[in-house]
């Protein structure tokens, strides 16, 4: 039971007095709010390792859901899923290096290969 998903209740129980606009608006909000939720869960499991949960963090910052678009840092997470073996990562991963300038993939390899070398079990892979 989240936020978002009361937020939602009550918008149906009051959305009889509000306008068309204003039950827009709050449903943007409510959305917004679950997708913040979510990458807060997501990227909780994707620092523990959990390579599904970095691919998805990945197409959260692809598609500036529930964070502000940053194609580095969509690489970066893709890239992590994808050294886990995640089929995500793998897939995506290269669509996303085109959109990167060489200085910003560069980037995004410094960060996977910090993100890796300081946990003990994945050092073999940075």
């Amino acid at each position: 039971y989240t936020l978002a998903s009361a937020l939602r209740k009550d918008l149906n129980r009051v959305a009889k007095e509000m306008t068309k606009e204003q039950i827009s608006e709050a449903k943007k909000l409510a959305q917004q709010m679950q997708d913040a939720e979510q990458v807060r869960w997501h990227r909780q499991a994707a620092e523990r390792g959990d390579a599904k949960a970095q691919s998805e963090l990945g197409r959260m910052y692809h598609l500036g859901k529930g964070v502000p678009k940053d194609e580095v840092q969509a690489y970066f997470w893709f890239n992590l899923a994808a050294a886990l073996g995640d089929r995500n990562g793998l897939l995506y991963k290269p669509s996303v290096s085109k959109r990167l300038t060489p200085a910003q993939l560069a980037e995004a390899r410094r960060l996977t290969r910090e993100w890796l070398a300081k946990r003990e079990q994945y050092r073999h892979l940075a």
